[in-house]
This record gives structure tokens, sequence and C-alpha cells, in this order.
């Protein structure tokens, strides 16, 4: 049968000759038919709970080899299904890891599908997510004078990278600062060069205060 609405008479069938059938209610009955079909949906990743102090992630550092999640079921339920997600629980964690998660069908809005005639066919997947240890740095700036007086704001940084890349760093240095003014009360943004394979976690722009 094809998809849609679909009418069908009601016929009983009674193999004993001492019974006759007076009245069928109801006459006829309508069946909804729907198209069973699979779909592949991108899979994205929800981050709940917190990592120990000192350490960071983010949706970024997680992957897997699954880029997307095939589903089966009827086409009127499966037109809901806006992507797969996988949540994630960092609680208490201190290094990077690598576990298996189910996906979760569901909306443009994140909104569960829960429906008991969807297949998720790869639905235990290997996921691995990256750990990355913190580090608060000062900025600092070559070849001021030892005469100028100025601030920094903010006078350090907070970066993420490997526990290997980021205790070798113990500063992070302006680069190609020139200083346009002497004046008392000056500003001037500071643009900085952060190490490869490093995370600048701080989100406001250095700059330099003449005092």
């Amino acid at each position: 049968e094809k998809a849609g609405k679909t009418v069908l008479p009601v016929r009983i069938v009674i193999n004993n000759d001492k019974i006759t059938v007076v009245k069928r209610n109801p006459t006829s009955i309508t069946l909804n038919i729907d198209n069973v079909i699979t779909a592949e949906k991108p899979i994205k990743y929800h981050i709940n709970g917190k990592l120990k102090e000192g350490f960071y992630t983010n949706e970024d550092l997680i992957s897997s080899e699954y880029k997307t999640v095939s589903i089966t079921g009827p086409e009127s339920v499966l037109k809901n299904v806006s992507h797969g997600v996988v949540n994630i629980d960092l609680s208490n964690r201190s290094g990077s890891f690598e576990s298996k998660y189910e996906i979760v069908p569901v909306d443009e809005n994140d909104e569960a599908v829960s429906d008991a005639q969807l297949t998720v066919l790869n639905n235990n997947i290997s996921v691995s997510c990256t750990v990355y240890e913190k580090k608060v740095v000062d900025i600092t700036i070559d070849n001021l004078g030892e005469n100028i007086k100025y601030d920094i704001s903010p006078p350090a940084l907070e970066i993420a990278g490997d526990p290997e890349d980021i205790e070798k760093i113990e500063e992070i240095k302006a680069k190609d600062f020139y200083l346009q003014s002497y004046e008392k009360g000056y500003t001037q943004p500071i643009d900085i060069e952060i190490p490869e394979n490093v995370i600048l976690l701080t989100d406001a722009t250095p700059k330099i205060i003449i005092k």
C-alpha cells in the first residue's frame, strides 16, 4: 500500500453455522500507512558536568569516527529528527578519555524524539575527549624603557594546553609592540602571540595604560 490513509471494510468470518451476524459496527476501519525509511542525521555533542579545577575542554576537542548517525523509522516521525545528540558527562574528570556513548535522536530544539518505532543503527559509538590543563601567565612587553611607568590590563592571561606544552610557558610576550604615546593615562591595545598548540581562554583584549 502507498503511504497515506486507507479505508478497509470489516469482514467477519465465523466457522459456525449456528451463529448469524446481525450487524457490524464499525463497517470499516481507517489505517494510516507510513513509509519506513532510513535517514542520515548529523551528530552533535553536549557537555554536562564540570571538570576538576584547573582543567579545560570544549566541543571542538571532542571527536569520533562517526560524523552522522543512521536512523530507521516511519517517515512522518523521522522528519521531526534534526540530529543525534551524544551527552558527555565531564564530572570530576582531570584528563583526556575515550568512552562509548548512545545517540539520542532530537528535534531542532534539542528535545528528544521518543518513539518506539525509531531505530538508531549505530547507537553505541566510541568518542574521544581531549582535556587540557589550565595555567595563568603574565603579559610582558620588551624594550619599553626603565623610566616608563605603566599597568597592563589584564595583567595576566589564562591559557590551556597539553601539560608538556604549557609547563614551559612562563609569560606571554607582546608582539611587535611600539608605544605611540608616553602621556599619562594613554591606553593602547597589545597584540600578543599565543604559542602553538595553546588555547587562549581570557576573552579581554590586553592593553597598556601609562601612569
